[in-house]
């Protein structure tokens, strides 16, 4: 890809191995994203423009390694195209999450990192809300959503990586919006809305099973039990019966291990 080479100046090893990707699905679409990063804020930006350089080798780097997070990543890049050079670089923050995500659920964190990761996730996921609800009709849903990521990102801690943007007043974003927003953000933080989030992050969860092995299987060792005894079929039980009883299990299962999964998160907030 010759908008690879373009970015890719100092870190040969990269070029050469994104030789062999120009004719996945979709490449062509993220080639075309690549190449318009060139006109965003972050390009135009001369200190910003190292910086996304070295985020884009990050990103290639790591591509690199998985043909599935590739196949993610091109397609986010096809929704990311546009003669808007805010909507490219919103869509470039869009792939280094589903690499971020990526390398949470590959276990390549440590507890303390997954945790403000977590954290940051949901600061994000607030803010993106905020900004949901910003949205009129008449405005750019682009620009607000870029303008709440970019000026919010150093006052919360957000796990985006831009802090320019072409277009900010199109968004109508005022200091009054961003103020409001940081004051919601850190209210629900401070709230169960935080450990909620955390329990439903999945990256966190799969952390937590393969860290708390021993409270994972106490507490779920009597519905485990039961659900070994009912491997087969029970000769007087109907199939109507039988799979009513492997639902309740498996119910009682997601619920107990549900549970396990709150106390151990509220034991590290």
């Amino acid at each position: 890809m010759l908008a690879v080479s373009r970015w890719t100046s100092g870190c040969d090893h990269v070029a050469t191995q994104w030789s062999h990707f120009d004719d996945e699905r979709n490449a062509c679409n993220f080639a075309t994203l690549l190449d318009r990063l060139d006109k965003t804020a972050e390009a135009l930006n001369g200190g910003a423009r190292t910086l996304l350089a070295q985020r884009i080798c990050d990103v290639l780097d790591e591509l690199g390694r998985s043909a599935e997070l590739r196949s993610t990543c091109f397609a986010i890049a096809e929704d990311a195209l546009g003669a808007c050079a805010d909507r490219v670089a919103l869509g470039f923050e869009y792939v280094e999450d589903a690499i971020v995500n990526h390398k949470a659920s590959r276990g390549d964190f440590s507890q303390q990192a997954l945790l403000r990761l977590g954290k940051q996730k949901f600061r994000q996921a607030v803010v993106e809300r905020i900004a949901r609800e910003k949205c009129t009709p008449g405005s750019d849903p682009v620009e607000v959503h870029l303008a709440y990521r970019t000026q919010l990102k150093e006052p919360l801690d957000l796990p985006g990586k831009s802090i320019h943007m072409l277009h900010r007043f199109a968004a109508r974003v005022s200091q009054k919006d961003l103020i409001q927003a940081i004051a919601t953000v850190r209210r629900l933080e401070a709230s169960e809305e935080l450990r909620e989030f955390l329990c439903k992050y999945e990256p966190w969860k799969e952390h937590l099973k393969r860290t708390h092995v021993d409270a994972f299987t106490r507490w779920l060792a009597p519905v485990v039990a039961n659900m070994d005894k009912l491997s087969v079929p029970p000769a007087d039980m109907s199939d109507g019966e039988y799979k009513k009883k492997c639902d309740e299990l498996a119910e009682l299962h997601k619920s107990l291990e549900d549970n396990v999964v709150r106390a151990l998160t509220a034991s590290c907030l």
